[in-house]
């Protein structure tokens, strides 16, 4: 089983896979004796913090491809409920370093990372 899909299609088993849970706030303040007057307006946004250490060109373009769209459906394991989960997400800025290239012309890539951010 795969550890994501993005529109129900599996992609590489990354090497990192980080679920971050953060609450969006509005209008949120310290007083001048430095107390919180907090206005929580949703809570448990979900996050992927995704790192490939090491990624083959063909698997590069799939994971890039999928994530291109300004949006996509991302099924999941939620840890929070316990489930598989599918939500809308997109991709944050995508990082990656070419590693080497083959006498063949075989591009071989590191450190791709980027975010999964849920809508």
């Amino acid at each position: 089983m795969a550890l994501y899909k993005v529109d129900s299609v599996s992609m590489p088993d990354p090497d990192e896979w980080k679920p971050i849970l953060n609450d969006a706030d509005q209008g949120s303040f310290r007083t001048a004796n430095a107390k919180l007057k907090r206005k929580r307006v949703r809570t448990d946004i979900r996050k992927f913090a995704v790192v490939y250490k090491y990624i083959t060109a063909t698997d590069l373009a799939t994971v890039l491809s999928a994530i291109d769209g300004e949006s996509f459906t991302l099924t999941f394991y939620d840890v929070k409920t316990n489930t598989e989960t599918t939500g809308t997400f997109y991709a944050s800025q995508k990082d990656v370093e070419t590693l080497k290239v083959d006498a063949d012309g075989t591009r071989h890539y590191k450190n791709f990372s980027f975010r999964l951010i849920e809508y």
